[in-house]
């Protein structure tokens, strides 16, 4: 189905010879619900977030049902059939996997020992803070074999792109730091309506429980898929690239430029990146873009492209507008439109570059490590590709978030989704001989958020899988805990007894997960700050080799952690973030900073234009204001404008334009919510 849309897309194969099965969801079957019909979900969905937290973890048949003051339990019921015995958490962290390696069969036979450290760390002036762990998982290596055995080990860690360089990964061969790779699993979660219950594709839905993790590992497919190169396909494009703006921006500080034109959307499919809105009428095939005008003020990107596949658009009109409605005109607005053809693998290229400038221009001065130290730029245009080929606009059925063919928001999710990344090294284990491996990284918790009124809020909640996703033959597993006089044990199914000394069980290898729900004790966590839980100083590496520096010199001396989920909040804190964080994470520079939200909980927010009071759109117009499609007559001024010819840069002026009164990002174009974790 994928091949078969790019080459629709392309005008490759005659329509005749495509079979599509056309259902409910089938992009052949339904026509894209108008911007003004999210919008107006979206008010109703911001009214009820908190409430629907607590619905949410009131529903969740997961979720543990003793008190938080209950004795820690020393067995546990059996997790073998999927499910967690213990709570299920409103923001879940995702399990600590075993080492595998990229060969099977290898004969290797492995001891292993998981160790939790919940040494303390700090506020910025120096008190106490209980949040995360680090986690460090030591395996002895044995080969019963006569000659050496080489390998590829894989460490899997459950994480993001975006938070990868937090984790302060750090590998060791024989107590010798060792530099590693890391390959990238696809998204591991799916996607889910935005709060009314059609079946639509708004939000994501990033794994909630270890048994996610199960059903995406088990197989092994996962796993393959990450060690394969994906490419982005040699197919031909015609790019339309906005440069060398102007506007009178003393007199209209949200001047707009929109883009208009018809096309045929059998024929041709537009992707865009740096526009800020669009609106679409599909019966005639009219399609206006548009964006802010870059005043140097405004954190916004200047580069603004169009991208156009099969049939060109043909003549299109350019106009400047007051603000982002797009219903006032006005002079002084200007561009520079360079049209050429080109590749998708070469302006993907481009953008993933811009977009990598980009996030290092307005994220590294605020403390943020760069994921881009391990992920390469072929990885991520290769990741980039991936979304689109799955979910995007080139899947047979696209999901609605990605149906817009908006590539900001692409770029930006394959970096901020949930994932699998494997810290890939070799090792070698001489014939008869043995070699210890360990891996070591701050470990976040699953929690539940402080305005979900659960009993659960302040439990920090660790997983630990036995053999998920391994090759090795494991001959014995162990759990041990340092660090312990700052926590309690409420629930959990490994056999700790803190008040007796019990700091290290063994673990039974047909037992899949085990569970460990702890909380700080009372004054050690209880302010909203920075923190972190950061253990002795590690070694932290890359591929290229180790790099010495303590865990707290990745994050430029602020320290790691989250806001202790007990704290006082007036807004449930969204996983992975606190205000400044949020501001740290965003998905693009061009994105504005929204209230943090629970990832599960998100519906579509009201726009930053409805919340400063201006109308809700009309329907069918799929505008914030003013008249519908049919105001727009297909030339303006002294006629219309035409495209032109490949290689060829005009410059319009005054009949030039612009878009909505919303920040960059937010609006009508985007009548949903934020990703989780932006």
């Amino acid at each position: 189905m994928k091949a078969e849309r790019l080459f629709q897309i392309l005008g490759l194969v005659d329509e005749s010879l495509i079979e599509e099965a056309v259902s409910a969801s089938s992009p052949a079957a339904v026509q894209r619900r108008p911007s003004w019909v999210r919008l107006l979900a979206a008010a109703a969905c911001l009214a009820v977030i908190c409430a629907g937290a607590w619905g949410l973890w009131q529903s969740n048949p997961g979720a543990g049902t003793g008190s938080p003051g209950d004795a820690a339990l020393a067995g546990g019921e059996s997790g073998g059939d999927g499910h967690s015995p213990g709570t299920t958490f409103l923001s879940y962290a995702g399990p600590v996997f075993p080492l595998t390696t990229a060969e099977t069969n290898t004969r290797l036979t492995a001891g292993r020992t998981v160790t939790w450290d919940f040494a303390p760390g700090s506020y910025e002036d120096g008190s106490p803070r209980q949040w995360g762990a680090q986690v460090t998982d030591s395996y002895t290596l044995t080969n019963p074999a006569d000659g050496s055995v080489t390998v590829n080990a894989l460490y899997p860690v459950s994480t993001s792109w975006l938070d990868f360089p937090e984790l302060n990964a750090a590998v060791t061969v024989d107590s010798g730091g060792t530099g590693f790779s890391v390959l990238s699993g696809g998204y591991a979660g799916g996607f889910q309506d935005a709060g009314e219950p059609d079946g639509s594709t708004w939000n994501l839905a990033p794994p909630d429980e270890w048994a996610d993790y199960q059903a995406l590992l088990a197989d092994g497919e996962y796993l393959s898929r990450a060690m394969e190169e994906t490419a982005v396909p040699e197919v031909p494009v015609t790019v339309y690239q906005f440069t060398d703006f102007a506007a009178p921006h003393e007199e209209y500080n949200a001047a707009t430029q929109a883009v208009t034109f018809t096309t045929d959307p059998e024929a041709t499919t537009v992707l865009s990146y740096g526009f800020n809105g669009m609106s679409r009428d599909a019966d005639r095939g009219w399609c206006q873009y548009s964006y802010f005008v870059p005043d140097g003020v405004r954190r916004e990107t200047e580069t603004k492209i169009l991208i156009v596949l099969g049939n060109d658009i043909g003549d299109y009109v350019l106009q400047g507008y007051a603000d982002g409605g797009c219903d006032q005109e006005i002079d002084g607005v200007s561009c520079t439109v360079t049209r050429r053809e080109t590749t998708l693998a070469d302006v993907l290229d481009l953008l993933c570059r811009a977009y990598q400038a980009e996030f290092e221009q307005f994220s590294l001065g605020r403390g943020q490590e760069s994921p881009f130290r391990y992920l390469s730029q072929a990885q991520y245009q290769g990741l980039v590709w991936q979304l689109l080929e799955q979910y995007g606009l080139f899947s047979g059925t696209p999901k609605d978030r990605y149906s817009d063919g908006r590539l900001d928001e692409i770029l930006m999710e394959a970096l901020s989704q949930e994932r699998v990344l494997y810290l890939s090294f070799p090792v070698t284990v001489p014939a008869g001989g043995s070699v210890t491996v360990a891996a070591a990284f701050w470990k976040a918790p699953s929690y539940d958020y402080s305005c979900s009124g659960s009993e659960n809020v302040g439990l920090q909640g660790y997983d630990l899988v036995t053999a998920l996703g391994s090759t090795l033959e494991f001959t014995g597993q162990t759990a041990a805990l340092v660090n312990t006089d700052t926590i309690e044990i409420v629930r959990q199914n490994l056999g700790f007894d803190l008040e007796n000394g019990v700091t290290q069980v063994s673990l039974d290898l047909a037992e899949p997960h085990y569970y460990l729900e702890i909380r700080p004790l009372e004054g050690s966590s209880q302010r909203r700050a920075y923190g972190s839980s950061t253990g002795a100083s590690l070694a932290s590496f890359t591929s290229s080799g180790p790099v010495s520096r303590p865990p707290e010199a990745a994050l430029g001396g602020r320290p790691r952690g989250l806001p202790a989920p007990g704290s006082p909040d007036p807004l449930c804190v969204q996983q992975g973030t606190l205000p400044e964080r949020a501001a740290n994470l965003v998905p693009s520079p061009h994105q504005p900073h929204r209230p943090a939200v629970p990832p599960k909980l998100q519906g579509r927010p009201i726009s930053t234009q409805q919340a400063a009071g201006h109308p809700l759109p009309r329907p069918g117009t799929g505008r914030a204001s003013g008249p519908g499609p049919a105001a727009f007559p297909a030339q303006r001024g002294s006629g219309p404008v035409t495209s032109p010819t490949p290689g060829e840069t005009r410059r319009w002026g005054t009949a030039t334009g612009s878009r909505p009164p919303t920040p960059p990002g937010s609006g009508r174009y985007r009548g949903r919510h934020k990703p989780h974790r932006s």
